[in-house]
């Protein structure tokens, strides 16, 4: 039984598949799913899953838009009953990226919900900025990553 080679463009459910070329010879292999604002057209929350090239454990990356509230941070919840310990690491022009590495049981519980939430505030005093990512296809996705 031969399965054919995931292609790039491919959808899982509301996932999309992409690679890009890391080395001659390596490629580095994500799922993705991206929220624009649909007035202006800008990327308002990006969510990846790849795997790096180090370990076998699969990393989540979210970009929130710039301006958030440093502070505060970006917390990430599955079904908003189980949160993924996110680290803010650096702004840059596409926005701020905050990652985290999911063991075993948080692939599961990825696997096994419907949404996830990403959380981050606008400033100090505002009330939380909450966007959901459909979970939809993410377990073909992840079986595609492997």
């Amino acid at each position: 039984h031969t399965f054919a080679a995931t292609k790039v463009g491919e959808k899982f459910g509301d996932w999309s598949y992409a690679c890009q070329t890391q080395a001659s010879n390596k490629t580095r292999c994500n799922i993705s799913q991206t929220l624009v604002n649909k007035k202006t057209s800008k990327l308002v929350l990006s969510v990846v899953l790849m795997k790096p090239t180090t370990t076998n454990e699969l990393s989540l990356i979210v970009t929130a838009p710039l301006g958030i509230y440093i502070p505060s941070g970006v917390k990430a919840t599955v079904d908003n009953k189980t949160n993924i310990a996110v680290s803010l690491k650096r702004c840059t022009n596409k926005g701020c990226m905050a990652t985290a590495k999911l063991s075993k049981s948080m692939v599961k519980k990825l696997k096994a919900g419907s949404k996830l939430y990403i959380e981050f505030y606008a400033s100090a005093r505002s009330k939380p900025i909450t966007l959901d990512v459909s979970l939809n296809g993410i377990t073909k996705g992840i079986a595609a990553l492997n």
